[in-house]
């Protein structure tokens, strides 16, 4: 199988070509900080331009999930078996980025926090760093058939990190969410958002 890296000249589709006119550095519009988790763990009603999906791993036949519905920030990330609960449904937040068509804060249902990195993980976070900068907005990149993406919180220049399936430890059925090198050639990084235009 052919690799494909998402690195400064080899764009997914040409999406890292724009980043050549701004610097090399991507720019983000400032949006709207959420507020921290509430005690319900519902979250606020969903506004014009945002989109309420699921996200699916077809690689592990999962769907991200936030385990138990947890409200503590800084709470590893996983999938589990697909299910209509809140723990997996999530809000995509646009967050306009120069040189990318879908960019978004992700801000899950359950726990009304966002999806964030951390080191090499994906954990929750407050939602309140909505910029380029921080890494708090992920870019949906085209990877295959419709609703196919790989995600990374990565809008510099450079090879960037993407979220991937990582086994639990100790090994179950469901996964972790790791953030890894991108590489859309990698089934381990695609995932489906039915939802997204």
């Amino acid at each position: 199988m052919r690799r494909r890296f998402i690195a400064a000249g080899l764009g997914v589709g040409g999406v890292l070509a724009a980043l050549g006119a701004s610097g090399g550095v991507a720019q983000a519009a400032t949006a709207a900080p959420r507020a921290a988790a509430t005690s319900t763990g519902r979250p606020t009603q969903v506004a014009a331009g945002e989109i309420v999906t699921r996200m699916y791993a077809p690689a592990s036949n999962t769907c991200i999930d936030v385990w138990g519905g947890t409200t503590d920030i800084n709470q590893n990330i996983g999938t589990a078996p697909c299910q209509t609960t809140q723990e997996q449904q999530f809000t995509l937040i646009p967050v306009p980025v120069s040189g990318f068509s879908h960019t978004y804060q992700i801000l899950n249902a359950a726990s009304n926090l966002c999806l964030a990195p951390f080191r090499f993980e994906v954990r929750q976070g407050d939602c309140l760093h909505p910029t380029v900068q921080n890494q708090d907005v992920w870019a949906f990149l085209p990877a295959g058939p419709a609703h196919e993406y790989v995600l990374t919180n990565y809008l510099g220049t450079g090879q960037g990190r993407c979220m991937a399936l990582h086994p639990t430890s100790p090994p179950s059925a469901d996964w972790s969410i790791w953030r890894d090198f991108c590489d859309t050639g990698n089934s381990d990084q695609i995932f489906d958002i039915p939802d997204l235009p």
